[in-house]
């Protein structure tokens, strides 16, 4: 009796593993166009100065870090996609002009396509009451496929430069006779 059990096992491991639902086989392979789409997507809302726009694509459980001038040295704060959202709001809210340009984009794909590394460089130019800000921001985003859809869940941001201008305006001025 012990062999036809013995031999009974693998035939019903085997059956079992062939039922296995197809959701839950490896999820599809991430390509660039994928993630271009994502992107511009994303490129689009802020210009827009659409925060919720932006963070649709961020995971739910994705954590932002955001390494930045402080007021002793460099500082790194660490939010979550609602803080983000929140804050990336109220800066919005300020600005009464904002360019935005992204470059040197970097796209990484992980050997099995399951998840990728986005590089690049963002170049801001807002204006904010009296001030031009400019700043350059290093970017490095990790995305995964979650519930079926990409979506990014770690992103680290790196001020590498902010200028601040005032802006002067010139009153014209009256002249009078002599």
């Amino acid at each position: 009796m012990r062999l036809s059990v013995s031999l009974i096992a693998p035939f019903v491991l085997l059956c079992a593993t062939a039922s296995v639902p197809a959701a839950i086989a490896a999820p599809e392979r991430i390509t660039e166009g994928q993630i271009y789409q994502i992107l511009e997507a994303i490129d689009a809302a802020a210009m827009e100065r659409n925060a919720e726009g932006i963070v649709r694509y961020f995971a739910r459980d994705c954590i932002i870090r955001l390494d930045m001038p402080g007021p002793h040295g460099r500082q790194v704060l660490q939010v979550d996609r609602e803080e983000y959202a929140t804050n990336l709001k109220e800066s919005f809210s300020t600005l009464t002009k904002y360019e935005y340009r992204r470059m040197e984009t970097k796209i990484h794909i992980g050997p099995h396509g399951r998840s990728a590394r986005v590089t690049g460089k963002i170049y801001e130019t807002m204006t904010v009451e009296d001030r031009i800000i400019k700043a350059v921001t290093e970017h490095t985003a990790i995305l995964e496929h979650r519930s079926g859809e990409l979506l990014i869940t770690s992103l680290d941001t790196t001020f590498l430069s902010m200028e601040e201008e005032r802006i002067t305006t010139l009153r014209p001025q009256v002249l009078r006779p002599g």
